[in-house]
């Protein structure tokens, strides 16, 4: 499987695969998957959870340095995107979200 926070692959199947990943990072190693979850609204769930966290992030920087949140803000954009389009019915890609 290659490297990367969002992994494209080819289902045998012509629907779009949805996986959710759980995973365990060692400290200083790479991450393990431990299992997988074929569900799409728990994938919903997730993303929901990690723009929370996104949104938390940004806030956080902002106060710390303008200049970085304002940065970090149009990050937080493109990953709302990116969610939206993995998380809708008819997206026509296939991918994992890790």
């Amino acid at each position: 499987m290659q490297k990367g926070h969002y992994l494209l692959y080819r289902g045998k199947k012509s629907e779009p695969m949805f996986n959710l990943a759980i995973t365990y990072r060692p400290a200083g190693g790479r991450p393990l998957i431990v299992a997988t979850i074929k569900d799409r609204e728990l994938l919903s769930v997730a993303a929901e959870a990690a723009l929370i966290e996104a949104e938390q992030s940004t806030s956080d920087l902002s106060k710390a340095d303008a200049t970085l949140g304002a940065i970090q803000g149009l990050e937080l954009a493109k990953l709302k995107r990116v969610l939206v389009a993995l998380t809708t019915p008819s997206a026509k890609c296939s991918a994992v979200l890790m």
